[in-house]
């Protein structure tokens, strides 16, 4: 009898601790924060970011990365530090920057032992060439159009605006400039409840959900783009939700948008274009549901939209007015009616 409430005892008390540890894990994980979600919050966030710069851009073609340091001061002046891996990242700015954009690599480790999850890679969108003078300018239009699809979407990368001090490991030479943080696209994935599909080559644009469909590829006809691709994977990542198994899209690299109109983007003579404001919509016209759901979304953000180019900093008022306008014509379209033969299917009437 004795053996038995032993045994029983035994029983109770392991239940118990595998319960405790269990509640344990689920607290930690609670308590853990977002390091991305801490820059995005921060007001004039700075990283000063040291590594051996001119071995970088010589392995910039490679695959190769290297230790690198980063500090900055969080929201309570705190010196905060890091140590890192970077490498280059892009694959047309790749060829064509002097300063290639940025992969930032942190210990999954540390991250988890100073309370945060274990989301540990970050891309910066760099400057990428000192010998034009508009480059600032590139950079912050890019940047709000980031700002703009999240007015649209609630499937679209965070982005921060941030002034690096990049500084060289051999030398102690350094130079600062500003560039766009992207979060991480896991964190991203895990954010809108969902999971990056990495088998999704291929994917028809018939096989996403139907208003993220519409949506994001009239985000990318209002800014003249063209520079993407559902079935090749191209500058989106394909999410598989995992409520209900839907699949989205999540744009990204916008350079090549006639809003941008970088230095070195050209416009796509596979579609007939001639400059780089034309625009071309690579989209699937839609049903009529899933039309006047997104036309009536559009021109709710209207305002909005409008009102986030006006506040972007580092462009000029002459390039804002530039800027309004063209999105101006884009909503003449929309509003006018001229663009229903586009973007709605042949059942939409």
């Amino acid at each position: 009898m004795k053996t038995q409430q032993y045994k029983s005892g035994l029983a109770i008390a392991a239940l118990i601790l595998i319960n405790s540890q269990a509640l344990f894990a689920i607290h930690m994980v609670a308590d853990t924060q977002s390091l991305f979600r801490e820059w995005h919050n921060q007001e004039g966030l700075k990283f000063d970011l040291e590594f051996d710069i001119n071995l970088l851009i010589a392995h910039k073609n490679s695959d190769t990365s290297l230790t690198a340091t980063l500090k900055y001061k969080n929201a309570k002046k705190e010196l905060i530090t890091w140590k890192a891996e970077v490498k280059t990242g892009g694959r047309y700015r790749l060829k064509v920057c002097d300063f290639p954009p940025l992969r930032i690599k942190l210990p999954k480790e540390e991250l988890l032992a100073r309370g945060y999850s274990g989301h540990n890679k970050f891309k910066i969108v760099t400057h990428c060439s000192d010998s034009n003078p508009g480059t600032q300018s590139v950079l912050a239009k890019e940047y709000v159009l980031y700002q703009i699809y999240q007015l649209l979407s609630e499937y679209g990368l965070h982005s921060k605006i941030v002034k690096i001090t990049y500084r060289d490991a051999v030398s102690g030479k350094k130079f600062t400039r500003m560039g766009i943080l992207l979060e991480d696209d896991d964190e991203m994935a895990e954010r809108i409840k969902g999971k990056i599909c990495n088998e999704c080559y291929g994917t028809s644009p018939a096989q996403i959900e139907p208003k993220n469909q519409l949506t994001q590829a009239l985000f990318q006809y209002m800014i003249g783009n063209t520079d993407w691709s559902v079935e090749m994977n191209r500058n989106l990542e394909i999410i598989t939700l995992k409520g209900n198994g839907a699949k989205v899209l999540v744009p990204y690299d916008f350079d090549f948008a006639g809003f941008v109109n970088a230095p070195y983007a050209v416009p796509d003579a596979n579609y007939g274009l001639k400059n780089m404001r034309e625009r071309k919509f690579l989209g699937q016209p839609a049903d009529k549901n899933t039309v006047e759901q997104v036309v009536a979304l559009y021109i709710e953000k209207k305002k909005a939209v409008l009102r986030q180019i006006e506040r972007c900093p580092n462009i000029s008022s002459v390039e804002k007015t530039d800027l309004l306008q063209y999105v101006e014509s884009f909503y003449a379209e929309l509003e006018s009616g001229e663009l229903m033969g586009v973007i709605a299917g042949p059942n939409a009437n």
